[in-house]
């Protein structure tokens, strides 16, 4: 089932949208033996199961992280960790570890907001493969 339209409770959102959005694809199998990727808003080449967006500045960050759909269940969640660029990350104990069950549920079709410098995604069991959109930040 394709991702076909976004299911924003507000229209001013879209108005992050100028600066662009990275959209990640994660489904049920391992990479490189790690049951979850990690991907960074800076520049670098990627490596096992970091990926990098290669978001050029000083710092590069997401300002929002959005739950864009998943396939053959409707409604799954999403489990997700975030680094934050300031603050408390965003994991079950405010520090985020990728490799520890820290991860939280990201809900069908929720954006959180924030300044985000990298984000995890664990892999998907019993659902083909979540989308996770990221928005740009300045």
């Amino acid at each position: 089932m394709p991702i076909n339209k976004l299911n924003l409770s507000e229209s001013g959102p879209l108005a992050y949208d100028q600066l662009g959005f990275d959209l990640y694809r994660k489904d049920g199998s391992n990479v490189s033996g790690l049951d979850h990727i990690i991907i960074r808003a800076g520049e670098g080449t990627n490596t096992s199961n970091i990926y990098y967006a290669n978001i050029p500045g000083p710092d590069p960050h997401w300002i929002g992280i959005h739950h864009a759909g998943t396939t053959g269940v409707s409604g799954e969640v999403i489990p997700i960790q975030a680094e934050s660029l300031v603050g408390d990350d965003l994991s079950k104990t405010g520090v985020a570890s990728y490799n520890d069950a820290k991860y939280i549920d990201l809900t069908s079709m929720d954006v959180i907001r924030g300044k985000f410098k990298s984000v995890g995604i664990l892999k998907s069991s019993g659902v083909p493969e979540y989308y996770v959109r990221l928005i740009r930040g300045v």
